[in-house]
Order: C-alpha cells, then sequence, then structure tokens
C-alpha cells in the first residue's frame, strides 16, 4: 500500500488507497457524529502526522491525505458543519 514513489509514477489506485486510508476514516467519522457532538458540546479527535506539514519526495500520498485532515478540522473548527 504505501511506499516511497514520486508523485506521477504511483498509480491512481495506489495514491488514492492511502488517501482513503488516512482521510476517509476520519471524515467519515466527523460527518456521522459531528451533530451529535454539537448537540452535546462534545469533541472529536482526527489524527494527523508531522508530515502533513512536509514535502519529502515521494511521500505526497501520505502527506497530502494528513494535510487534508488538518484542513477538516480547521474547518470542523469553525463550525461550518453545525450551521
Amino acid at each position: 500500500m504505501f511506499g516511497v514513489k514520486e508523485l506521477f509514477t504511483v498509480t491512481a489506485d495506489e495514491w488514492l488507497e492511502v488517501f482513503d486510508a488516512n482521510f476517509r476514516g476520519a471524515y467519515l467519522t466527523a460527518s456521522a457524529t459531528i451533530m451529535e457532538l454539537a448537540r452535546t458540546k462534545g469533541y472529536i479527535v482526527l489524527l494527523s502526522s508531522g508530515f502533513a506539514q512536509t514535502r519529502y519526495t515521494g511521500m505526497s500520498q501520505y502527506n497530502l491525505s494528513k494535510h487534508a485532515i488538518n484542513r477538516l478540522a480547521e474547518w470542523i473548527d469553525l463550525g461550518e458543519s453545525t450551521e
């Protein structure tokens, strides 16, 4: 699933497999729980990585998927999903 490959040498399926493994679960969990968390003033914890803020050759799919989780957390923090 995850290996060090240049951005355009990774197949679309390989790239999306990593993105799905890292981002999709966070998004689906947030999406399924956000209204109840807002109602109860609860919290959600989304796991990212320091790699979200780095650019290393051969790690684009991993880095971008973790960066997307950070942005998802920011949008949740803005309250956009609960208005």
